[in-house]
């Protein structure tokens, strides 16, 4: 990536990260943070604070999962760690439109993914907690137990490409870890499926072997069906949120890609419908008029089939 964030060990006077600015040809090994903003605003990384992040992040500004990525990061025996909000210039427009697109290979390229599935916001501790069950009573009287899991992360639009592009993930719940890679997935609670993703081991296995049951182009349909049942903060990132995935099919279908539809089906890939018959006119109208063509399920923000 253009910029990293340097975890190497903390020194005699206290714990000290800086972002590194890479040279040109530099490479090495990196980890990935992937996590929900949500309504508070992680710590970034701006055109005001750039030079001087190049010398320290200051550890107190530091939210709670960014911490414990660098705890896990550094365990894990990695020196440099991939955050979008410090490794991204977030007021800067030119260096946003240069690594939006380039996010796909960064997560591709990553030795591994960290995944802050449990949290809602940086501000949430990335390690399980280990409480596996709440118990009480009913209205009757009689003693319950309830076992609750709720992922934020796995909501985010953003974090579909990022989950699917990264070749290994780490995924931080609530009361354990669980392991998703091209091979299969792993749980502490062993209720997970262990074959892997079908859509995502097709994918990756594409260009490597016969596909077996799925064309690209279902490949691709299931892709819209999933991304567009999940959230963005700003809907007119619905193009830009999908495009490392578009970008790595690009290169397995050897065919132009405009705004959602690819021109080797460009005919049925315009018979995409709303999904939701219940969605209100308001809750699917234009994400923003002009931004995408009216013939392109990015014009709409609610769930498209086809």
């Amino acid at each position: 990536p253009k910029r990293v964030v340097d975890i190497s060990p903390p020194t005699s006077t206290g714990e000290d990260v800086r972002l590194h600015e890479c040279s040109d040809g530099e490479v090495g090994t990196y980890v990935c943070l992937s996590h929900c903003w949500g309504r508070f605003q992680p710590l970034q990384t701006t055109r005001e604070n750039l030079h001087a992040w190049k010398a320290n992040i200051p550890w107190a500004q530091v939210p709670q999962t960014f911490r414990d990525a660098v705890f896990v990061t550094r365990r894990l025996g990695f020196r440099f760690l991939w955050i979008d909000s410090l490794c991204i210039v977030q007021d800067d427009k030119q260096d946003w439109e240069e690594q939006a697109p380039l996010m796909w290979s960064i997560y591709s390229n990553a030795t591994l993914t960290l995944a802050a599935t449990r949290c809602g916001d940086c501000r949430d501790t990335l390690l399980p907690q280990l409480q596996r069950t709440v118990h009480g009573r009913s209205a009757t009287g009689h003693p319950i137990a309830l076992a609750a899991r709720n992922y934020p992360l796995l909501s985010r639009a953003w974090v579909f490409q990022e989950r699917l592009i990264s070749r290994r993930v780490v995924h931080f719940g609530h009361d354990e870890l669980f392991w998703e890679c091209m091979e299969g997935t792993k749980c502490e609670c062993s209720s997970l499926n262990p074959r892997p993703r079908g859509t995502k081991s097709t994918r990756y296995r594409a260009g490597k072997a016969p596909l077996a049951e799925k064309s690209l182009q279902e490949i691709w349909y299931e892709l819209v069906r999933e991304y567009t049942n999940l959230r963005l903060t700003f809907a007119s990132d619905r193009a830009a949120a999908l495009q490392g995935l578009a970008e790595e099919m690009r290169q397995q279908r050897k065919s132009e890609y405009t705004c959602g539809i690819w021109h080797d089906s460009l005919l049925a890939d315009l018979a995409w419908f709303v999904s939701n018959p219940l969605a209100r006119d308001k809750e699917w109208a234009s994400v923003d008029e002009g931004h995408f063509p009216s013939w392109s399920w990015c014009s709409v923000n609610t769930r498209c089939n086809y």
